[in-house]
């Protein structure tokens, strides 16, 4: 028995690998596989991916591949999964999972009979692992306000306009005292609506519960909260009146994802007109100030043109002043003597004698 294989052995491309294995020695797994999570590149959970590594091998010279059966413990028969072959000298394994479910892995071990039989197949020990994960919000929930709608006044009412006077108009009221305008009217309630959908949730497998919480962040208490537990709805909404929750800054809106483990992470849920009073840009108290600043300055250069304006008409006032008194004197004076030579001339020329207009002006043509 022992020539027949032998010489079958010899009739084999890869020699080695089966007669190093003759009458398929048996080889099992030393050690039990190991699992646990994956963490990426920033060290942070990666929570639907887990990886199994196994160890010491008995006659690991008859391994060819090794491959992974994995399923949920809940349904063997439905989610029962393998790997592809991994590489002999592979001492572990990336598979992808869901969170916060129990899963059963074994490693098998096979020796590659390269389809003349079927593989010879030895399974490691079953271990159970889950993954523990905190949900979280992957799109926040949507908040909406909406107004209220006052009802119309009925027929009632509107009869009872009907004896009334009209206003009388405006000019009537020419010489009276005016009236004060009437005060604000008050501002109209209004709903803060809610609403988020399942699928907002990144693994809702690891649900336990949501949390809306009105907090009030200088005495550490809730004012108001909403809580969603399960059975959860594809999608799930509530309605608050807005003075039940007004707006502040000592008032947080907090929203709570509750995993299984009891963790939790957070979100806002805050009213649109809320948003300006919890956010404040942190160059709102700076730039004010450096256009005050500007605005002053060009002030200042206004008021320094307009005095040394004010300057230079002084002197132009006191520099051409006397000289206009000059002018106007000298002007005063001519008028003066030609208006009196005018009235001595028709004085004579009235009592007909020229001789006499001859002595005021000889040159003068009569």
């Amino acid at each position: 028995m022992k020539f027949v294989y032998l010489f079958f052995c010899l009739l084999q491309k890869d020699i080695l690998v089966y007669c190093g294995c003759p009458f398929q020695n048996p080889f099992w797994f030393l050690d039990r596989p190991n699992v646990v999570t994956v963490s990426d590149a920033e060290g942070n959970l990666v929570p639907d991916r887990v990886r199994v590594s196994w160890g010491r091998v008995e006659n690991f010279k008859c391994v060819d591949y090794f491959q992974i059966e994995y399923y949920q413990k809940s349904d063997m028969t439905g989610t029962v999964k393998y790997t592809g072959k991994i590489n002999r000298h592979r001492r572990s394994h990336d598979i992808e999972i869901l969170p916060c479910t129990e899963y059963m892995f074994k490693v098998i071990a096979s020796e590659d009979w390269q389809g003349m039989r079927e593989d010879f197949k030895m399974a490691s020990d079953l271990v159970t692992f889950k993954v523990d994960y905190s949900p979280k919000f992957i799109r926040s929930p949507t908040v909406r306000e909406r107004r209220l709608r006052l009802p119309r006044p009925g027929r009632n009412n509107q009869a009872s306009y009907r004896g009334r006077h009209r206003r009388v108009p405006l000019l009537d009221e020419v010489g009276q005292t005016p009236t004060p305008p009437p005060p604000p009217e008050p501002e109209l309630p209004y709903n803060v609506w809610v609403t988020w959908k399942l699928i907002d949730v990144d693994f809702p497998a690891c649900l336990s519960h949501f949390e809306f919480d009105y907090y009030d962040i200088v005495y550490n208490e809730s004012i108001h909260k909403e809580t969603f537990a399960k059975p959860f709805s594809d999608r799930m909404e509530f309605e608050l009146l807005n003075e039940k929750i007004p707006c502040g800054e000592d008032f947080a809106f907090i929203a709570r994802v509750f995993g299984l483990t009891g963790e939790e992470t957070r979100d806002v849920w805050t009213p649109p007109s809320c948003i300006v009073l919890t956010t404040e840009p942190p160059t709102t108290t700076t730039t004010p100030a450096t256009t005050l600043s500007d605005e002053e300055g060009a002030m200042e250069a206004a008021r320094e043109e307009n005095e040394a304006l004010k300057e230079k008409i002084n002197g132009l006032k006191q520099e051409y002043g006397p000289i206009g008194k000059q002018v106007y004197a000298a002007l005063k004076e001519n008028i003066y003597l030609g208006l009196e030579g005018f009235l001595a001339r028709k004085k004579i020329i009235e009592g007909g004698d020229i001789s006499q207009l001859e002595k005021l002006d000889p040159n003068a043509p009569f």
